[in-house]
């Protein structure tokens, strides 16, 4: 599906030197129909946060007359609703630190795929798997973008890095998948995330993994596949270390017409609702303890007081 998606006019094609190309790293809704955005943050193996999710109702002031009450699957069924993920699907965060450390007991022990490490994976691959069921299902209006855990070998390079946090995810991770699923799997999981987006733009606002490094072009942004400098810039990038007004150099760049227009991520948590930077240009939403996701009218109105909702069970 993500191979294909690259043939259609939202998803430019990067050239590769031999001629050939591969789906590009960028998705540009600018000439499609405006619609109201959902903008999920990290996921990190929070499988019963994404389903509330799509069986939650969005507030009428997003809607259309006619969908009134309607639940965020129902709106992607209708495609009255696109939807972008900012990525790291696997890894649970705090939630899941005591199942972490049990297991990196075993890992040290020689045991890639104990209890522990199951729980963890069958919350992590749960997830994935209505991830890339909806991908199929509404693959214009359901969007996944790579974060800086879509490294499922823990390679370095690329614009990858291995990931070590609360014990050896990244290694423990891979050491799994090969011991329980072997080889062939574990590859076609990482061609998976080889194929995924790095960067959307809407016309009403931009969203990456990570606050970029700097302002990148289109053309950078397509080339993401053989840009390992521009993947890792719109993934890896750390609070504070980001190119003074870089983002405000992308939404003047590509929404030149919509001055008041916001750029998305997540990657670092914040500790309360949202966090500001660039001037109040980048708007971060990952909140690791809470299940909350950002809406951006169709309009492009957005205040991050009212429209990042939280998630409940109707």
């Amino acid at each position: 599906m993500l191979k294909q998606e690259s043939s259609g006019a939202y998803r430019p094609r990067c050239r590769l030197s031999d001629g050939s190309s591969v789906p590009g790293g960028l998705l540009d809704f600018r000439g499609e129909r405006r619609l109201p955005l959902l903008i999920v943050p990290d996921l990190h193996a929070r499988p019963d946060f994404f389903r509330t999710l799509m069986l939650f109702s969005l507030p009428e002031r997003y809607l259309p007359p006619d969908s009134t009450g309607a639940m965020v699957c129902e709106l992607l069924a209708r495609s009255q609703l696109r939807i972008v993920c900012v990525g790291d699907g696997l890894h649970s965060e705090a939630p899941g630190y005591g199942r972490w450390r049990q297991a990196l007991r075993d890992y040290a022990a020689g045991i890639a795929d104990g209890d522990a490490m199951r729980e963890e994976m069958a919350a992590g691959l749960s997830l994935m798997l209505m991830v890339m069921r909806l991908k199929c299902l509404y693959p214009a209006h359901f969007h996944f973008l790579k974060g800086n855990h879509e490294n499922i070998l823990n390679e370095e390079g690329g614009g990858n890095h291995g990931f070590v946090k609360f014990a050896a995810e990244g290694a423990m991770t891979a050491a799994f998948m090969r011991t329980y699923y072997g080889e062939s799997l574990t590859a076609q999981y990482a061609r998976f995330e080889r194929l995924l987006p790095v960067c959307a733009v809407f016309p009403q606002c931009i969203v990456s993994h990570a606050e970029p490094e700097t302002a990148y072009s289109r053309e950078e942004l397509i080339q993401a596949p053989v840009r390992p400098d521009v993947t890792e810039g719109l993934t890896w990038t750390d609070n504070g270390a980001a190119q003074y007004a870089g983002v405000r150099r992308m939404l003047r760049d590509f929404l030149p017409d919509a001055p008041c227009a916001r750029y998305f991520g997540g990657h670092r948590p914040v500790h309360s609702r949202y966090e500001l930077r660039d001037e109040g240009a980048f708007v971060q939403i990952h909140n690791p303890l809470e299940w909350r996701a950002a809406v951006v009218s169709a309009d492009g109105a957005f205040d991050e007081e009212r429209d990042i909702l939280d998630i409940t069970v109707s």
